[in-house]
């Protein structure tokens, strides 16, 4: 892999966490006791470990069950998978002179982990969707 191949798919990695956790902010955002904007407001700045408190917080206060365990623990690998491409990636790994990733192991790694946040990114969208449409008044 070119260490502009890795670079695209690098990004597009970031984008799928970017949207994680604009998902998860979104189905707060529907789910706490303010309006919508309000809701957005509240975790616009906070990262993805507060927002997954706080949604977590509001399903026990009012006995809902809006994510899955199972997801839950998905965001949380996700989260720690998420600081590692952030913050260590380029100073962790090893790559050849010319740039390009050296090892095959750390190709793989990239590439499983972007198919991992696409899938949990889409599983929150629908989460987020469909919430959100049953909050839709009826008119």
């Amino acid at each position: 892999m070119t260490l502009e191949k890795f670079r695209l798919i690098h990004s597009e990695l970031i984008e799928h966490y970017q949207f994680i956790e604009h998902n998860l902010e979104g189905i707060y955002a529907v789910i706490c006791k303010k309006d919508f904007i309000s809701g957005l407001e509240d975790v616009e700045k906070s990262n993805i470990g507060r927002i997954e408190h706080e949604i977590k917080k509001i399903e026990k206060e009012e006995n809902l069950s809006i994510i899955p365990q199972k997801i839950y623990e998905q965001i949380e690998i996700a989260m720690e998978r998420r600081n590692f491409w952030c913050h260590n990636c380029y100073v962790d790994m090893t790559f050849k002179t010319n740039g390009d990733p050296k090892k095959q192991e750390d190709i793989n790694r990239l590439i499983s982990d972007m198919r991992e946040a696409e899938e949990l990114r889409k599983i929150l969208f629908e989460i987020k969707s469909k919430i959100l449409h049953n909050k839709r008044p009826i008119i």
